[in-house]
């Protein structure tokens, strides 16, 4: 059985890889006081605002985060920058932007049913 959260030759994927491969079921990231913060992945996400697409990942937080009810999810929005190296997921802080992620995701939902 081939594990899902390696990658071709073995080595484990990053969890950006995980996030777009849709295999991160459970995440643990850190908040900014360095705090271990554990996720369930819900969702990947592309959504064009204007002229740029981007990838936003929705996840669930499965330990209590302050300000986040418990059927509440939070949207990320992904970094990824080949040259350096970096990657990287940061909260969206645009309300808006986050809204629309989350319809977009409803649509997702809606569409394969």
């Amino acid at each position: 059985m081939k594990d899902e959260n390696k990658g071709a030759q073995g080595e484990e994927l990053g969890i950006i890889e995980q996030i777009l491969n849709g295999t991160a079921d459970k995440l643990t990231l850190l908040d900014e006081s360095e705090n271990e913060v554990e996720f369930e992945w819900i969702a990947t996400v592309p959504y064009k605002n204007g002229e740029e697409t981007r990838i936003y990942c929705i996840l669930k937080p499965t330990t209590q985060v302050e300000g986040v009810a418990d059927d509440e999810a939070i949207v990320f929005k992904i970094y990824e920058q080949w040259l350096d190296g970096f990657e990287d997921i940061e909260v969206e802080s645009d309300l808006d932007v986050a809204e629309a992620v989350f319809a977009e995701y409803e649509k997702l939902c809606e569409s394969e049913e």
